[in-house]
């Protein structure tokens, strides 16, 4: 059989989908289908409008700017590449307590010291955080750096109020509550070369249309969840059944379909979704992968409450009883340069979740009463408008991202990404962030692992010739 005869079913229009299905097609294999759950690409990446310009529900940035970035390149050859960004700029941002203070540039400056410090050890691998959990890690040192100087009980409780601004900041990056995250493998997420983000100037959605363009209309089919992989045939064939909007059902036959869902969705649906089942191995590794939930709460004003000058706030709370009050989850309210006038919202793991579960006017009021505190004004408004995302609830996700969970190691990445082989031919092949060792969590990630199974599926072909 040749490239061109070749049928390959793609499970997924995220970023690792259509990559796959754009370098497939790019390298003369003309039998490629991409099936879609929703009714739109682009699977955690997704721009919406709101306000006056465009938000990110999902993924924000490109992280790093290097020529391994394949996401970064792809959005650099289009054109689409706005400006760096900082997501935590200590500069422009005020630090407030919730008496409505400001904690002093000085003491700020010196906590985020500790921050980058504690955080650098994570990354480096020290042995002494072994089996730690990543909040305990945190706690651990951050009592032990603020006990190595001579400060005033003020300057120790401002400064013990970043630890809690640590447990937020990482909690967004992992993906999830620290406890649930190992601090002895946080180093393995992967590090690029400089500190650029950078933002897309007309949203993130567009990097993926572009790829999206160079696919026919009849490549790309919508609602269309996959229910069943029916992997082991005579014929070493693939079924692939597909439940549609209407709920009549659809079958496709391949010789390699490449699964690109969420680990969040293998993890809830693999049991019913394969036929045969997975193999223990790769089963045992989806199992122990962490895959967390982070939400975002957008607030729109018609007249905007703080300076132009200004990037956002840091919400250093006090330890109280209400500390797991969901709403307690969120460190910062910053500005975004894609929409004037919205503050955003951070928020993670459990807190998030519940988040989903709330009115937009509930969300509105509590995120309305926090800021009067904080900046210590009763007239600071409600937001005209309130968006939030609802990656837990959603079926297609289940979630934003994978992490190390503190049960789990490196070799789980590879464990999940290994194909299913049917007469020495990679049949089931499996692709998406949670499969790349060097990018895993990222969207270049993702992108990247799309086109590595896609060259395996060509070097099949190449070797056979």
């Amino acid at each position: 059989m040749s490239s061109t005869d070749a049928r390959v079913v793609v499970v997924g229009a995220g970023a690792a989908g259509l990559s796959a299905a754009h370098h497939l097609v790019q390298n003369g294999f003309s039998n490629v289908i991409v099936l879609e759950a929703t009714d739109r690409i682009g699977g955690r990446i997704h721009t919406v409008e709101f306000g006056d310009g465009i938000i990110e529900l999902g993924a924000n940035w490109i992280h790093g700017t290097g020529k391994d970035n394949s996401m970064y390149t792809l959005a650099k050859e289009k054109g689409l590449i706005m400006e760096p960004y900082v997501f935590l700029d200590s500069e422009k941002e005020k630090t407030l307590t919730e008496r409505g203070s400001e904690i002093d540039k000085l003491t700020v400056k010196k906590a985020w010291k500790i921050i980058e410090k504690i955080e650098d050890e994570l990354e480096d691998g020290i042995r002494f955080k072994k089996d730690l959990n990543c909040q305990d890690y945190i706690e651990k040192r951050f009592t032990e750096e603020i006990d190595k100087r001579k400060l005033n009980d003020e300057k120790k409780t401002h400064l013990l109020m970043f630890c809690k601004i640590m447990s937020g900041y990482l909690g967004t990056y992992v993906g999830d509550d620290l406890k649930l995250a190992s601090a002895n493998c946080y180093e393995m997420g992967g590090e690029y070369d400089d500190d650029n983000d950078v933002i897309l100037s007309h949203g993130y959605s567009l990097v993926l249309k572009a790829l999206k363009d160079d696919l026919t209309d009849s490549s790309l089919k919508f609602n269309m969840n996959v229910v069943s992989i029916q992997w082991k045939s005579e014929q070493s064939t693939v079924k692939v059944i597909c439940e549609t909007e209407d709920k009549t059902i659809e079958e496709f036959i391949a010789d390699h379909v490449i699964i690109t869902c969420s680990l969040g969705h293998l993890k809830q649906f693999h049991d019913n979704m394969f036929h045969p089942s997975l193999p223990e191995k790769k089963i045992k590794a989806i199992e122990r992968m962490g895959f967390g939930s982070v939400g975002k709460i957008f607030l729109y004003y018609e007249i905007p409450f703080w300076l132009k000058e200004e990037s956002g706030i840091v919400l250093a709370w006090d330890s109280s009883d209400d500390d797991d009050a969901w709403y307690k989850s969120i460190f910062k309210f910053s500005t975004i340069p894609t929409c004037r006038n919205v503050l955003l919202a951070w928020i993670h793991g459990k807190a998030s979740k519940h988040m989903e579960t709330l009115s937009l006017n509930e969300v509105a009021r509590t995120c309305t009463d926090i800021l009067r505190k904080f900046w210590k004004n009763k007239e600071i408004p409600e937001p005209t408008l309130t968006q939030t995302s609802s990656w837990s609830r959603d079926p297609s996700f289940l979630g934003a991202y994978s992490y190390f969970a503190v049960d789990s190691h490196k070799s789980c990445i590879t464990d999940i990404a290994e194909p299913l082989f049917v007469a020495d031919k990679p049949i089931v092949c499996f692709a998406g962030e949670a499969t790349d060792s060097t990018w895993f969590s990222y969207a270049h990630g993702a992108r990247s692992s799309g086109i590595r199974e896609a060259n395996r599926i060509l070097k099949t072909y190449s070797a056979s010739k």
